[in-house]
């Protein structure tokens, strides 16, 4: 069951691939370089409710790949793995409620539902963000995979740029938006799936902890007469 709960973080990010990879190639008119990916499933797009299915798939995936870690590095008792392995199922879980909150359209009135779109994607973004970093932090030290702290922190700051940029982009209307969107998916998707290769072939020993030196022998006394 461990086993394939982490498998979980391969399926994810290859189903968000597919999904964007099949949406730009039946939705008319999408560019990859100019759009987000949000726009595949913006209200008005021919192919929305297929692609919906597909991204709450992919969210499905991403929940059961951090119930995985939970279950993974339990062993190694860092409350840094622990908290970033929930920060990913909160990722997943903004994803899915985002399913039952549709975005509202460009030139309607909003509405309750688009304005809890747009929160849970802000939230989605930061906690994508802070899961990298605290679980990168989380693996410092840890035998066998510590390499994966560095890793991880590379990956966020990666991560956040490229999202900072996106938002800047939007707002400027950059021609280059549909990058920065990528380049922030892509390496938070990327990490996820080293994690997934990783953990499945590496299981995580608990650092040893250091043994309390004896107490000192009291000297002997004097030998009685």
């Amino acid at each position: 069951m461990q086993q394939f709960l982490l498998r979980c973080g391969v399926a994810a990010p290859v189903i968000y691939l597919l999904t964007v990879l099949l949406g730009g190639a039946i939705t008319p008119g999408y560019s990859h370089v100019r759009q987000v990916i949000g726009a595949l499933t913006a209200p008005g797009a021919p192919h929305r409710q297929l692609l919906e299915l597909c991204f709450l798939a992919y969210n499905v995936a991403t929940l059961l790949f951090a119930f995985g870690l939970l279950w993974r590095l339990w062993v190694c008792r860092r409350r840094n793995l622990t908290v970033g392995a929930l920060l990913l199922a909160g990722v997943a879980i903004c994803g899915i409620f985002m399913f039952f909150a549709p975005t509202d359209a460009p030139e309607g009135p909003a509405t309750l539902q688009g304005q809890l779109s747009i929160a849970l994607d802000a939230a989605r973004s930061l906690l994508i963000f802070l899961s990298i970093l605290v679980m990168g932090l989380g693996f410092r030290g840890v035998p066998g995979v510590s390499f994966l702290w560095g890793y991880s922190v590379v990956s966020a700051v990666l991560t956040g740029m490229a999202g900072l940029m996106a938002a800047a982009g939007s707002a400027v209307r950059s021609p280059l938006l549909g990058v920065y969107d990528r380049v922030a998916m892509g390496a938070f998707l990327l990490w996820m799936l080293v994690l997934a290769l990783v953990l499945a072939r590496v299981e995580p020993q608990p650092q040893p902890q250091p043994q309390p030196a004896p107490p000192p022998e009291e000297p002997e006394g004097p030998a009685e007469a």
